[in-house]
């Protein structure tokens, strides 16, 4: 009875093995499966890691790894909520804890930060259209070449939008202008007839005014 138990159980260990040789064999046969000593190939013989896989992969749950490296120069990251750099809990789309360095980022809605810094010497910083500080600190409207310093109301004369607006509400507005020389500080404002300029400026309280030519 042992001896036939026996006989029994390696016919049975037989033909599971026949049956997983086969099945390894047809998998490798199709590209779906190699099981090596060290590595395991999904969809491909030559896994190159521990575990290689050709094709796309689908993971309910998250993927834990040390570092990932991305080799295609065509293919992009699909992400489906949000990307975290640096920490855990990212708020939005992307967030990221720490500094970032490049060369051009292109954002096409707005951008909203704490502040900016600019350490560049050579570069200039170019804004498309409006820019605004503080609500009333400074607002320049691109669309009537105006500037608004103080105020965000770009006043008018007659038709015509002002191009620069000073004002402070209902405070006062008070403009300094420095100089240094013989000119000290001094306006000059080109003629109405566009034939020659206007410098006015003030010399112990007493306003002084002359035709001077124009700069350039």
């Amino acid at each position: 009875m042992s001896l036939m138990f026996r006989y029994q159980r390696q016919i049975i260990t037989f033909v599971a093995s026949v049956v997983l040789s086969l099945a390894l064999v047809s998998m490798m046969a199709f590209g779906a499966t190699y099981i090596d000593v060290d590595s395991v190939g999904i969809a491909t013989d030559t896994p190159g890691a521990a575990l290689g896989v050709k094709g796309a992969g689908i993971f309910e749950g998250f993927v834990s790894a040390q570092y990932y490296t991305s080799t295609s120069t065509t293919n992009s990251w699909l992400l489906g909520d949000a990307l975290g750099l640096g920490t855990t809990t990212p708020g939005l789309r992307l967030s990221v804890d720490g500094n970032i360095y490049g060369d051009i980022a292109h954002i096409d809605d707005h951008l909203r930060t704490s502040y900016f810094l600019a350490t560049s010497t050579t570069a200039t910083s170019t804004i498309g259209f409006g820019l605004t500080v503080d609500s009333t600190t400074l607002v320049v409207d691109a669309s009537v070449n105006g500037v608004g310093i103080a105020t965000s109301t770009l006043v008018s004369i007659g038709a015509d939008r002002a191009t620069l607006s000073i004002g402070a509400g209902t405070g006062s507005t008070t403009v300094f202008v420095a100089g240094g020389g013989a000119l000290g500080g001094a306006m000059i404002f080109k003629d109405t007839d566009g034939n020659g300029c206007t410098m006015i400026s003030f010399n112990d309280g007493a306003l002084q005014t002359g035709d001077i030519a124009c700069p350039k």
